[in-house]
């Protein structure tokens, strides 16, 4: 009976650590993938969690919790109370951290011609949807844009480029660029951000 219910508290416990490793790996992966620095390897790991440890972790918790219910004749009640914390509680936290760390994001790359001017090519990958959402170019005068954004870091016909630094994805890497593009009045008329093959000079 002893060997019964110990048996019982180890499977519920390997459950939860389980459960509450799996909730850290969501959050350190969302984590990196916010802030840009997220990786295959991360993905990866993250693809081999939710189909496998999640599933298997959440049928410890019920077999080890059915288990106690059968030997302490817990009531159903309380039984579901602690089901609920165990489950609940991890994703909460999961939540709230998301929130808090939304919330640094934002303040950290929140627009701004200052902060601009000395962020170097990763810090702007970020800022720029801030800018956009904030500052609509089409139609303005073309030294509008270069108050908030400076110069180009190209030039060419008509067409201004801000450097945001190197993307990688499988295989390829690409410079993205924030393109301006401006008529013979110097009167913006589209802005875009694009992608160039990145080919490194040898």
């Amino acid at each position: 009976m002893k060997n019964n219910l110990k048996k019982a508290i180890i499977i519920l416990i390997l459950g939860t650590l389980i459960f509450l490793t799996t909730m850290g790996v969501f959050g350190y992966y969302f984590h990196q993938s916010l802030w840009g620095r997220d990786t295959l390897q991360d993905l990866l790991a993250l693809l081999f969690i939710a189909p496998i440890l999640l599933p298997y972790a959440l049928g410890l918790i019920i077999v080890g919790s059915v288990e106690l219910y059968k030997k302490l004749k817990v009531k159903k009640l309380t039984l579901s109370l602690i089901m609920l914390a165990i489950y609940i509680s991890p994703i909460a936290m999961l939540s709230i951290y998301r929130f808090i760390d939304h919330q640094i994001y934002d303040s950290t790359y929140a627009f701004s011609a200052e902060k601009w001017a000395t962020a170097n090519e990763d810090e702007r990958s970020h800022m720029i949807h801030y800018f956009r959402e904030q500052h609509e170019l089409v139609e303005k005068e073309l030294e509008y844009a270069i108050i908030l954004l400076g110069q180009p870091d190209r030039e060419e016909d008509l067409k201004y480029y801000y450097s945001l630094g190197l993307e990688e994805a499988v295989l390829v890497t690409h410079e993205v660029y924030y393109l301006i593009e401006f008529d013979i009045q110097n009167i913006i008329t589209n802005e875009s951000i694009i992608e160039v093959p990145h080919h490194p000079t040898e």
